[in-house]
């Protein structure tokens, strides 16, 4: 269709240091998916100096609901986006905090327990493509062996997969990145994200452009969020 706009990837880093791989793995996405003509905007929280705290009136259901500025702008970022791809280490068995507060007050803006419980409608989130790509300075043996790996699946990205009615998630760990790590094996992983990134941009293109949305569910439900 002439002038259809590009399909849209949201990359949200979560991590401390300016030159850590997980920086790397963000920038090799956004590379490679600009290359192929796609539109993309990168949220690294960190340099944001993103504020994960939840406040009182932002709970989801409350009569006196009040969406915070910082959070308007980024849903605004967020409207009509495709692919959400998450980036950060695996930190004692789950995301940093600084990325669940992103998650509770960014997607959670005003989505209640209820709303999650009977697949509402998502303006932001529903009918995208979420891609989380993780780090651990230990091996992938040793995280399923405490059981963290299957955890972090089901807890976080198929539970939010199915909050938020996305359409499909995956995940993509690098076990062993610790410093030092040779650069044969860094370079292994950046191809590996190259090629998740062309893989999941070809599922946008065919699903087509998504109509650019910005709103938040309605109040619906007094008490907060606690699904």
């Amino acid at each position: 269709m002439a002038g259809r706009r590009p399909p849209k990837h949201v990359v949200i880093l979560c991590h401390p240091e300016e030159g850590s791989f997980n920086a790397s793995v963000a920038e090799r996405y956004c590379a490679t998916v600009r290359t192929i003509g796609h539109e993309v905007v990168l949220r690294d929280l960190y340099a944001m100096g993103f504020d994960p705290v939840l406040r009182a009136r932002e709970q989801p259901g409350r009569a006196d609901f009040e969406l915070s500025s910082d959070v308007a702008e980024e849903l605004t970022l967020l409207s009509g986006a495709s692919v959400f791809v998450l980036v950060y280490p695996i930190w004692f068995g789950a995301p940093p905090a600084m990325l669940k507060g992103y998650v509770e007050r960014v997607l959670g803006a005003g989505f209640t327990h209820r709303n999650v419980r009977d697949r509402a409608f998502h303006p932001i989130a529903e009918g995208a493509h979420l891609l989380s790509f993780t780090s651990s300075g230990t091996t992938s043996q040793w995280l399923s062996e405490q059981g963290a790996m299957l955890s972090l699946r089901q807890v976080f990205d198929e539970y939010i997969k199915n909050a938020f009615s996305f359409a499909s998630t995956d995940h993509v760990h690098f076990s062993a990145i610790v410093k030092g790590t040779r650069a044969n094996y860094i370079r292994e992983c950046l191809a590996e994200v190259e090629q998740k990134a062309r893989t999941i941009a070809s599922i946008a293109a065919r699903d087509g452009w998504r109509s650019a949305r910005v709103s938040v569910p309605a109040a619906d439900d007094p008490s907060p969020h606690s699904g």
